[in-house]
């Protein structure tokens, strides 16, 4: 049965997000064994700085509207980016408050994770059409 192509949209968000909170625990895991836990802690706090905002607008954001409410759409992707930016800073600026000797750490989480924002997109998409044999064409 075919989806949606909101509800498709949303499991693909899905995907995208538990691969970054992933991303951002094994990168936790790989710092705690070279260095140790509280670095660790900083890293994976840092990388979660950038997956809740993220998680928490994408829910509120990917919702079904008509094509009549597109101006409604446009207003809320706006005011949705900037909640959260502004809570991706908010939290950011508490995680180096909180680990201040540690801020590489949660620097690097952040970045890194910020960039698999960029990267998984484009991995998962390319697996799914992998997965459906269109490789090639990269038609569904």
């Amino acid at each position: 049965m075919t989806l949606h192509p909101v509800e498709r949209g949303r499991a693909f968000v899905a995907r995208v997000h538990g691969a970054m909170a992933i991303m951002a625990l094994v990168l936790a895991l790989a710092i705690a064994v070279a260095v140790g836990f509280t670095e660790a802690l900083a890293t994976f706090v840092g990388g979660i700085a950038v997956v809740l905002p993220q998680n928490f607008v994408a829910r509120r954001l990917l919702q079904p509207m008509g094509a009549r409410e597109a101006t409604r759409f446009v207003f809320r992707l706006w005011a949705f980016q900037a909640v959260k930016w502004l809570t991706s800073a908010l939290l950011l600026t508490a995680a180096l408050m909180q680990f201040k000797a540690q801020t590489g750490y949660v620097l690097t989480g952040f970045i890194v994770i910020f960039q698999g924002l960029w990267l998984i997109p484009l991995v998962l998409a390319g697996i799914d059409r992998t997965r459906t044999g269109n490789a090639r064409t990269g038609k569904q």
